[in-house]
């Protein structure tokens, strides 16, 4: 498994369980959010 694994809000819920981390859903652009903060060497999760 990926060692940053996201799952999308709207994802199932055998998805989110596995993902190591969470961001919007789909309609929120979550996908998009974490690929500009990655980007932005920003950290685009809570630790």
């Amino acid at each position: 498994m990926a060692h940053y694994s996201f799952a999308m809000d709207n994802a199932a819920e055998n998805i989110k369980q596995i993902a190591r981390y969470a961001t919007d859903n789909n309609k929120h652009e979550g996908a998009l959010n974490v690929i500009q903060a990655v980007l932005e060497n920003k950290v685009p999760f809570t630790l």
